[in-house]
């Protein structure tokens, strides 16, 4: 059984990694150990979690887990949405559509870390992003029983040749879109038993990014 490290943004995405990404994985041979991004460390030594606000805390933690020498893979899941412009690669992203944009960030980002076992991965654009991927599998009880909220998700997913193509606008991202079609959205609540409800197979079909990074998890899992 190999093992991977995931560095994630929040809650949310610990809850992904351990509910959904995890067993996925590991009926593969991988085993993923999710850590949430530390925000702050207090002087008496406790600490903050969740959030990106810039690249230092980032490598900070990425670092640590990097000297792990039993890792096989170490990766991130990240909000590419919001990612603070400190990143590598961020200031100077080619022109042209998100895909390439983010995987310029991404290479940019492995080439600053100099690690072989790096895989960097940014949600594209962000978690909620996969809430749109399929929503006939969503019900009305997930978002209190509100059937239009539903009807909602897929009318804007409709609108997007995939849902990695919802923009990264202030007012349009994908939690925004959420928060627009359901007042009550919690991340942490709303968003991982909707994309438990979708599955990680119609994630990876409606979703090339997150197909791409899945893909290698299991080469890794399969090495």
């Amino acid at each position: 059984m190999k093992r991977g490290l995931v560095l994630v943004e929040g809650q949310t995405e610990e809850r992904f990694v351990n509910e959904c990404l995890g067993p996925h994985l590991l009926a593969k041979g991988l085993a993923l150990v999710p850590t949430i991004v530390k925000t702050k460390r207090a002087v008496g030594g406790a600490h903050f979690k969740g959030g990106v606000t810039g690249y230092g805390q980032v490598r900070r933690d990425l670092g640590l887990l990097l000297h792990d020498t039993h890792a096989s893979v170490i990766t991130t899941l990240l909000d590419y949405y919001a990612l603070p412009a400190d990143f590598p690669g961020m200031v100077d992203r080619p022109s042209g559509g998100p895909a390439q944009r983010v995987a310029h960030v991404e290479a940019h980002w492995a080439a600053a870390v100099g690690d072989t076992r790096f895989l960097p991965h940014l949600a594209l654009h962000e978690f909620e992003a996969w809430v749109f991927a399929a929503p006939s599998c969503l019900e009305p009880w997930m978002f209190d029983d509100d059937s239009n909220v539903v009807t909602a998700i897929a009318a804007v997913a409709a609108a997007y040749h995939t849902p990695e193509d919802i923009d990264e606008g202030f007012l349009t991202a994908p939690s925004r879109r959420l928060c627009n079609a359901f007042a009550g959205y919690q991340k942490t609540l709303h968003g991982p038993i909707a994309v438990a409800a979708i599955g990680i197979e119609r994630i990876r079909a409606r979703c090339p990014h997150f197909a791409r990074w899945l893909d290698r998890l299991e080469a890794i899992a399969a090495s």
